[in-house]
């Protein structure tokens, strides 16, 4: 408690600009002194937008910026200027992102307009939350890193000041990135992670791994040109993704497993009764739409009853795998089968007259019927129906159960005619009572 209030105080007091943003640019709590300069009390703070504050000709760089902070890097040393009703006045001003929290810590500093200096960089580097080094533009020597950056190259500090940028790179690329540094150097832009080229580091140790790199320019009151380059190892990072990328393939395949599941029958694989119903009402619009027939047939194996009774519900089973099979080997993958129920099947058939549904139904009936069953007697009765949206509304649910019960007056039919048969709904056929 004692160490939260003592924060307290210290950002209360601090004639320092101190803040946290968001990653939108929007501030979340700020210090008595950023109050007092905006003239605003703390409850009223969340409504206001770091870039409202400064001049408009700046904004596409603070916009810039902000892309650097949403990469993670950390921008150190920027001069902006703040502009208000009777007065413009400079800041020189870090940033610090935290992905984690998806908060960005802002202190600035009206005071003191040189940026540069030897104790605001080391400042700002010991405090980031990255690896970090100063190079000198016109020679690329180090000149300044941070521990973070010492131990992810392996290399004490003093063993990388005043050396080549280089001694960081492995050395078949050396020249390769010397090339970019040099176009770089000549025109220095703020530039985030994740949008230069990917560089790769070589340890102390000789590891080479990949590196996103952030680069921000600095100039001086001596006129030489500084670049804080912001290193991430992005290797951990990698494994990171891809072990992440992994689990992400897995639950994709396993929400696949089970909608397969949950839409189709367990014995025979074919979409069950729910999914079929769905099926039949999106093929009616479709029909309506695209003004084509669609056949809808019911098919039921005769006497499957007496399969199960005398040989038993696994050979019943296994008829039925058959039974399932023989039918898709005759039909489109454009069509659909699903098991309406027990020994039941219905097939819908899209763009499809009934003359052309005729054929292919009696090429299943024949099928079965010549199949070299285990069991004897194996047939099947088959009724359909034809829809055809000529004169017709819209269709509704209603009309898929209405399509349903004109294919199954026809497979009635088709067993009261003696079964092994296939038999066409015609308006007017009435389904006696059983």
């Amino acid at each position: 408690m004692r160490m939260t209030r003592d924060l307290e105080n210290l950002l209360h007091f601090s004639q320092n600009l101190l803040a946290v943003l968001d990653f939108h640019g929007y501030f979340q709590i700020g210090n008595t002194t950023l109050l007092r300069l905006l003239d605003v009390e703390a409850h009223t703070l969340n409504d206001i937008s770091f870039f409202d504050l400064f001049l408009p000709a700046e904004y596409e760089q603070l916009r810039q910026v902000f892309d650097v902070l949403k990469h993670g890097h950390p921008v150190i040393e920027q001069v902006s200027h703040l502009h208000f009703p009777q007065k413009i006045l400079a800041v020189r001003w870090s940033a610090y992102p935290s992905l984690a929290d998806g908060k960005i810590y802002f202190s600035g500093d009206f005071q003191h307009l040189t940026p540069g200096s030897s104790e605001q960089l080391r400042t700002a580097l010991d405090i980031a939350p990255v690896g970090m080094l100063v190079v000198r533009a016109s020679d690329a020597r180090i000149q300044m890193i941070n521990s973070i950056l010492s131990d992810i190259f392996g290399y004490s500090e003093e063993e990388l000041l005043s050396q080549k940028l280089d001694i960081l790179l492995p050395e078949d690329v050396r020249e390769r990135h010397r090339a970019h540094f040099r176009a770089y150097f000549e025109q220095p832009t703020l530039r985030p992670m994740g949008t230069n080229r990917m560089f790769y580091g070589r340890r102390k140790n000789g590891e080479i791994f990949p590196l996103d790199i952030g680069l921000n320019p600095l100039t001086p009151e001596n006129g030489d040109v500084l670049v804080v380059c912001s290193l991430v190892d992005a290797s951990s990072r990698d494994d990171l993704l891809r072990d992440m990328n992994q689990k992400v393939q897995a639950l994709r395949d396993e929400i696949a497993s089970l909608e397969k599941l949950a839409a189709t029958d367990d014995l025979t694989g074919v979409f069950n009764r729910r999914t079929l119903l769905k099926q039949l009402e999106l093929h009616l619009y479709q029909a309506y739409e695209n003004r084509q027939p669609l056949s809808v047939a019911m098919l039921d194996m005769d006497h499957f009853k007496r399969i199960n009774d005398q040989h038993g519900h696994q050979v019943g089973d296994r008829v039925l795998q058959t039974f399932v099979r023989l039918i898709r080997s005759q039909i489109r993958t454009s069509d659909i089968l699903g098991r309406y129920g027990g020994d039941e099947f219905t097939i819908l058939m899209p763009r499809t007259p009934a003359d052309q549904a005729l054929a292919v139904l009696e090429r299943i009936r024949a099928n079965i019927a010549a199949h070299d069953w285990s069991v004897p007697d194996v047939s099947v009765s088959i009724g359909f129906s034809t829809w055809t949206p000529e004169g017709q509304e819209l269709p509704s649910a209603l009309l898929a159960d209405e399509i349903l019960l004109e294919a199954d007056i026809a497979l009635y039919h088709a067993k009261q005619s003696g079964r092994n048969t296939v038999r066409q709904f015609s308006p007017g056929a009435l389904r006696p009572a059983s």
